[in-house]
């Protein structure tokens, strides 16, 4: 998974490689790569994919930054020049990181692939032969995991004794704003002055939402501050 705080060059994680063959035989010639494409599909979107920065390394290539494009859902890494020799294979690898880590859907996958027939561009004089697509598998993950709970949904319509008439909602996220799906812990609302009821939520999916929260005042007017914790 490429976790939300990955978000500069010196956090990259790898996340795809492939290897690329020259068949050697009689021709005594190397293969001379000039564009590589990496296909992207899963349940993340052309917007979240973009927010990524997309790097192929090995031999001959050092961090070089691909270019997503929404239309095709590639990845393409042109302007190179990657060199297997006759009759030996080199292993090349993608990398990854945010370039943007706002707007991100906790577990949204991305899968990787690449056939080399038709994603790899090479030199006159040279060819891939017939190939048949890799890819990660089942794909990875774009990760969030809580660092703050925010309240979503203000407390509004206090009454004394009397379920509020707007419930709050508070959800778990990370500092940049992305909810964790994976927080399901109970969270709960305490006041500084008068008491509360029904003050305990179990977060869905990283949200919880109350429905009964009720505060009954001690006096007339009563200021009070509503707090939210997940401590146990």
């Amino acid at each position: 998974g490429i976790d939300t705080t990955l978000d500069s060059t010196g956090e990259a994680i790898n996340v795809f490689d492939f290897t690329i063959a020259d068949g050697g035989a009689t021709d005594a010639s190397a293969t001379v790569i000039s564009d590589v494409v990496i296909n992207v599909t899963g349940s993340s979107t052309d917007a979240q994919r973009s927010q990524v920065t997309w790097r192929l390394n090995g031999t001959g290539v050092s961090n070089v930054v691909g270019v997503y494009n929404a239309g095709s859902d590639t990845v393409t890494f042109s302007g190179l020049t990657l060199t297997v020799a006759n009759g030996t294979n080199e292993v090349y690898t993608v990398n990854a990181f945010f370039n943007t880590n706002t707007g991100i859907s906790d577990g949204a996958t991305y899968i990787l692939s690449i056939d080399g027939d038709t994603d790899v561009t090479v030199s006159s004089g040279t060819q891939m032969g017939a190939t048949t697509p890799i890819t990660n598998g089942a794909g990875g993950t774009f990760d969030v995991v809580a660092t703050t709970l925010d309240i979503t949904t203000q407390a509004a319509g206090l009454v004394s004794g009397a379920v509020m008439t707007t419930q709050p909602v508070v959800a778990a996220e990370d500092a940049f704003g992305n909810v964790d799906i994976d927080f399901v812990e109970a969270i709960t609302a305490a006041t500084t002055a008068g008491s509360l009821s029904n003050t305990t939520v179990t977060a869905v999916a990283g949200v919880a939402t109350f429905t009964g929260l009720t505060h009954t005042a001690t006096v007339d007017g009563q200021g009070l501050l509503i707090t939210f914790d997940d401590a146990v």
